[in-house]
């Protein structure tokens, strides 16, 4: 009988008594006590179907325009990838381009880059956080012209320039 009261009482504090179970770093005071444990998890450019990618024309050769007079070239600039839903993608360029001569330094030609809607001394087109994963494959184009007036050109030879893209992700409207 003896033997049986011990094996109740041993199966009555094994299944009445609590087990401690305690987190580093976490200090009991009496009977309670609240800890935390750092988790995280990452996700990579391909899960979200790749990096944001956007493409500016490498080179924009101007071809004359003899119905029009002018020197002009439209070209794409495309973007495709993952953004931030309350973010959108702004690309910017100057609205005014000077065309160098390639010969002579001090003789130049007064260009005009259309791209989007004007905003100051600059011209910019958007994409939206949508239409960028809509286009991830293949991309979303948006044109940008650079035109010269005929009458801007004096002298024979090649004209040179640079246009610089400005290109930020900003909140969405």
């Amino acid at each position: 009988m003896r033997k049986k009261l011990v094996g109740l009482l041993m199966t009555m504090t094994l299944i009445g008594g609590a087990i401690p179970a305690y987190a580093q770093d976490i200090a009991v005071t009496g009977d309670n006590a609240t800890g935390s444990s750092p988790t995280s998890f990452s996700v990579t450019a391909d899960m979200l179907g790749g990096d944001l990618i956007v493409t500016v024309p490498d080179t924009l050769t101007l071809e004359y325009d003899q119905t029009n007079s002018r020197f002009a070239k439209t070209s794409q600039v495309n973007a495709k990838g993952n953004i931030n839903p309350a973010k959108k993608l702004e690309v910017s360029v100057p609205t005014s381009v000077t065309y160098v001569h390639t010969d002579d330094a001090d003789v130049d030609a007064a260009g005009t880059l259309s791209f989007g809607v004007s905003d100051g001394d600059n011209q910019k087109e958007t994409w939206s956080a949508s239409a960028l994963r809509a286009g991830k494959t293949a991309g979303v184009d948006k044109d940008l012209t650079s035109t010269v007036p005929m009458s801007e050109v004096e002298y024979i030879g090649t004209y040179e320039a640079t246009v610089t893209f400005q290109i930020a992700l900003v909140n969405a409207e």
